[in-house]
């Protein structure tokens, strides 16, 4: 089983605002094939005047690590704005990021215990000055991501 590191816990941005979802998607998935990613749609729901989409941008990095982005999507209190050039929606949207490293992504260092012990002394060890380097690396383009988020959403920059 692959050991997963979340390197950027849950964080979420909110704004009540007029927003064009599409632009919005096309905005994650733009950053995502930039840097590499695959992106794909784990889930989509649709209640009333409420949209959840759950992403997940992914990325390996070698042939034993793998990046992970979760983006979850919820528009809620939803009224279509109709303008000359496009339809846009009023409501409450949120935005979530997380950011994990997942270590031996296939499994392969799994099928024997001997094997496990292994992977365990060469992550630790061996290998750890490099998962610190992925580590920042993915945590910097999961907060390089949000702010190109909240720069579309017009909220102000968090005060450091």
């Amino acid at each position: 089983m692959a050991e997963i590191d979340i390197i950027v816990p849950k964080i979420t941005v909110q704004q009540k605002a007029v927003v064009d979802i599409e632009e919005l998607y096309s905005l994650i998935k733009k950053f995502a094939l930039d840097k590499g990613y695959d992106l794909a749609e784990e889930n989509y729901k649709q209640e009333g005047d409420t949209t959840k989409v759950d992403l997940e941008a992914s990325r390996e990095v070698d042939d034993y690590t793998k990046y992970i982005i979760k983006i979850g999507i919820a528009a809620s209190d939803l009224k279509k704005v109709e303008t000359k050039k496009k339809i846009l929606y009023e409501g409450i949207i949120e935005v979530d990021f997380e950011a994990r490293l997942k270590r031996d992504y296939e499994g392969t260092w799994e099928k024997k215990p001997i094997h496990r012990i292994m992977r365990g002394f060469f992550d630790k060890y061996v290998l750890k000055g490099k998962f610190d380097e992925y580590a920042s690396e993915i945590r910097d383009e999961t907060y390089l991501l949000m702010e190109l988020v909240r720069s579309f959403l017009k909220l102000p920059k968090p005060i450091a």
